[in-house]
């Protein structure tokens, strides 16, 4: 009863942070995803093809969801699965504004019900949505369970943090004002799978094989200045939103000016770019 209190306490409080994140990235993605290398390198690891029949896990505002439907064609199509309400909204929008129609998304309660059959889906994804579930062995298993044999699962997590500085120089900022647990690496979190061999284990552990993970540099958050880079954190920033809107306003006065300082001191010429080690593992499940 305690895990299973504890499991639904951080679905919880997941959809707390997306939900307050939600109107960020609807709002900002058109002005360009500095993440999308993340969704390419999915992308060509998955080996997409037309007609796949796929599910995206945590598919937030339809990443990668959206590309991967209008690369399986008409014959194919995408279930877009995810925690948050208004993030699936935002896929359903951004489905219409982009004409796609082979894609469908709904909510879940828990990455352990799924809704769907086992044995059903080419390809499972999962964009950076593990490192944040309660049990991802669990998560993993249950996902690979709904792959035909033979099909493929593709997954992508955070790196180590000290290879990751676009989380690390604003957590350590807004870390000396509150407490920032999504920085914790002993639970869920940003950097709770940082290493190819956590990741390659975790796939192992769901029965999949000849697994390949690779890892890179993403810039993870770019802009023009300082200040607009404070705007997209308070705005975007998964988990950062709900802590910085939930400050004192005086407080959040003062993390916001030593942000733009430590910035402009690191960047004079006011372009911002911070980059984050990214991970991403795909696995076949046997035959």
């Amino acid at each position: 009863m305690r895990e299973m209190t504890s499991a639904k306490q951080i679905r919880h409080q997941q959809r707390e942070q997306w939900t307050a994140a939600a109107p960020g990235w609807g709002k900002f993605r058109k002005s360009g995803d500095p993440t999308s290398p993340i969704t390419e390198r999915i992308i060509h690891l998955s080996e997409i093809r037309p007609g796949l029949q796929v599910l995206d896990l945590a598919c937030g505002t339809g990443d990668p969801s959206l590309a991967i439907a209008k690369l399986v064609g008409e014959e194919g199509h995408v279930l877009g699965l995810d925690l948050t309400e208004a993030m699936v909204q935002g896929a359903v929008s951004r489905a219409r504004e982009e004409g796609v129609q082979n894609a469908s998304f709904r909510t879940l309660v828990s990455e352990l019900d799924l809704g769907v059959p086992n044995n059903t889906f080419d390809l499972c994804t999962c964009r950076h949505g593990l490192m944040f579930m309660p049990d991802p062995q669990a998560a993993l298993q249950n996902l690979g369970a709904k792959l035909k044999p033979g099909g493929r699962l593709t997954v992508s997590t955070w790196g180590l943090p000290q290879n990751s500085p676009a989380f690390t120089l604003p957590g350590i900022i807004v870390g000396k004002y509150t407490r920032l647990p999504m920085l914790d690496s002993t639970g869920p979190g940003l950097f709770s799978i940082p290493t190819p061999q956590m990741l390659t284990g975790y796939l192992q552990g769901a029965g999949l094989e000849n697994i390949r993970v690779d890892k890179f540099d993403c810039p993870v958050m770019t802009a023009d200045s300082p200040e607009e880079l404070w705007n997209r954190i308070a705005n975007m920033a998964g988990p950062m939103v709900k802590v910085l809107r939930d400050m004192p306003e005086e407080k959040r006065s003062v993390v916001h000016d030593e942000f733009v300082a430590t910035l402009s001191s690191m960047f004079p010429n006011q372009k911002v770019v911070l980059k984050a080690e990214a991970l991403v593992a795909t696995g076949i499940k046997a035959d």
